[in-house]
């Protein structure tokens, strides 16, 4: 079995081939059509704290691939340089596959038969989730950020990468800051998206990703 996996972007935008659609899942969402304002330095500074103190992060997910198509599965995220980021995404059953990254590897792994696709984290964005430090000025090219109210949108891309393809990542920093979702555009202009359900995460919980897990 081929898997297109190009658009992976820690991703998995190949993991819905060939499966029915998933009931609809909860979207929370920038407003679209709102004027927006760059996103300050005291929310960017906000962020940035949150997110370099989060090792560890474990959540439900509902993913919306390139055609429209969701699923549902359950993260499991430990940053680490080189070797020692590790994630993996179990996809609900009806989907018999399951994604890691480990070893500086992705895996789609197909649950029914074995096969496995892999592919370098290098291809993906999924080093930069996985960074243990990430300096949204200094590690990446800030692409654009926005805000509205307490919703912050940061778009990412690798510096030095002319590709075109993006990173977005969104947090609310109302109250404790935490991350709502990720947006990945890929240089053929698909789109895959995760968003986190809010009551689900757990972060820098040890005992949740355990290394026997990857």
């Amino acid at each position: 079995k081929k898997y297109v996996f190009l658009s992976i972007a820690i991703i998995m935008s190949s993991a819905y081939a060939e499966k029915p659609p998933a009931p609809p899942a909860l979207s929370i969402a920038m407003p679209q059509e709102e004027v927006y304002q760059k996103a300050t330095d005291s929310a960017k500074q906000r962020i940035s704290n949150y997110w370099n103190s989060t090792q560890m992060l474990v959540a439900d997910i509902a993913q919306t691939n390139p055609d429209g198509t969701q699923i549902k599965g359950k993260l499991y995220l430990k940053k680490g340089n080189g070797d020692k980021a590790k994630l993996r995404v179990d996809y609900q059953s009806d989907y018999k596959q399951q994604l890691l990254i480990k070893k500086s590897e992705v895996l789609l792994i197909d649950l029914t038969d074995g096969a496995v696709a892999a592919y370098p984290v290098s291809m993906t964005p999924a080093g930069l989730i996985l960074k243990p430090q990430l300096n949204f000025e200094k590690d990446v090219k800030l692409v654009d950020s926005r805000q509205i109210g307490n919703d912050v949108q940061l778009v990412l891309a690798q510096k030095d990468d002319e590709s075109g393809g993006t990173l977005t990542l969104n947090f609310s920093i109302e109250g404790a800051c935490r991350l709502l979702r990720w947006k990945v555009l890929d240089p053929q202009g698909n789109i895959t998206e995760v968003t986190l359900t809010p009551e689900t995460i757990r972060i820098n919980d040890e005992k949740l990703v355990p290394d026997s897990l990857f």
